[in-house]
C-alpha cells in the first residue's frame, strides 16, 4: 500500500510514519519546502525509508505535483493546528485548512474521474467542530457542527470541501474528528507540554506556586499513539462516504 501523509513532519505525522513503516507500507511524506529542517523524532533509518515530497498546500501547482500520483491512501494532516495561531489569523487558517483541503481533494477527485487512482482519503478534522456542548453528554457523529473558534470553523470548511469531492466524483473520503491528544514530541504551544514545561521551570527555580489558570473545564486527552492506531485502522476498515454516481462533466 502506497500512503501519502501530508504534514508528515508534524507531531502526529512522525508517529503515523513510524506506524506505517512498521506495518510495511510504502510511505510518501509531504512537507513544506520553505520550512527549516527540524527534529522530527524519526531515526535515520526511518527517515531514509520515506520518500519525501515538497508540498505547499496554498499553491495549486505544488499540490498537483505532489498529490497527482497513484496512491492507495492519503492521510491529510497538513493544517494550521494551533487554536491560538488560528485565532490570531482566522483568514490564514481558512486558507490552509479549508482551501488547502479543497485543492487536495480536487486533484484526487480528478485522478479518480480519469481512472488514474482511487485512494482512500482520510481527512483529519477535530472534535472541536461540535462546539462547547452541554453537560457531560457524549458526542455522536450525527451531532451537528457548531464551531466556536476560527480553528474549528476552518476544519468544518475542510470537511465540506472533501465531501463535495465525494459527491461530485465519488472520492472515497473518511473524516476523523479527533479529540485532543498528546504525547512525546508535542509542541509546547499545546496545553500538556506547556504545563510540563512550566512545572520543570518551577522546580528548577524553586517556585512555591505554579499558576495554571481555570481548572474547572473537564477534558478527555488521548495518547497520540492511540490516535495514530485509529487512523491506520480507518484506512483499511473505515467506512467511507458511500460513493454516489459522479456528476457528468
Amino acid at each position: 500500500m502506497k500512503v501519502l501523509v501530508t504534514g508528515a513532519d508534524g507531531f502526529v505525522g512522525r508517529w503515523l510514519i513510524r506506524r506505517l513503516l512498521d506495518d510495511g507500507r510504502e510511505v510518501f511524506g509531504a512537507v513544506r519546502p520553505a520550512m527549516p529542517q527540524r527534529d522530527d523524532g524519526l531515526t535515520p533509518a526511518e527517515r531514509g525509508a520515506v520518500r519525501w515530497l515538497p508540498l505547499e498546500i496554498t499553491d495549486d501547482a505544488s499540490v498537483r505535483q505532489c498529490v497527482d500520483l497513484p496512491y492507495d491512501a492519503v492521510v491529510h494532516l497538513a493544517a494550521v493546528s494551533s487554536g491560538a495561531d488560528a485565532l490570531r489569523d482566522p483568514g490564514g487558517a481558512w486558507t490552509v485548512n479549508a482551501s488547502g483541503t479543497a485543492r487536495l481533494a480536487h486533484v484526487l477527485a480528478e485522478a479518480r474521474r480519469m481512472d488514474r487512482a482511487d485512494p482512500v482519503v482520510l481527512v483529519v478534522s477535530t472534535g472541536e467542530v461540535y462546539g462547547r456542548g452541554e453537560g457531560h453528554a457524549p458526542r455522536h457523529e450525527s451531532d451537528p457542527p457548531a464551531p466556536c473558534s476560527p480553528y474549528a470553523a476552518s476544519k468544518v470548511g475542510a470537511e465540506v470541501a472533501a465531501l463535495e469531492a465525494w459527491r461530485r466524483a465519488g472520492l472515497r473520503v473518511v473524516v476523523a474528528r479527533s479529540f485532543a491528544h498528546t504525547g512525546p514530541g508535542q509542541d509546547p504551544r499545546f496545553v500538556v507540554p506547556a504545563f510540563a514545561q512550566r512545572l520543570r521551570f518551577a522546580k528548577r527555580i524553586g517556585a512555591p506556586v505554579v499558576k495554571v489558570g481555570n481548572l474547572e473545564p473537564v477534558r478527555d486527552l488521548l495518547h497520540v499513539q492511540d490516535v495514530v492506531d485509529a487512523y491506520v485502522r480507518l484506512l483499511s476498515k473505515g467506512e467511507s462516504a458511500r460513493s454516489p454516481k459522479p456528476t457528468p462533466s
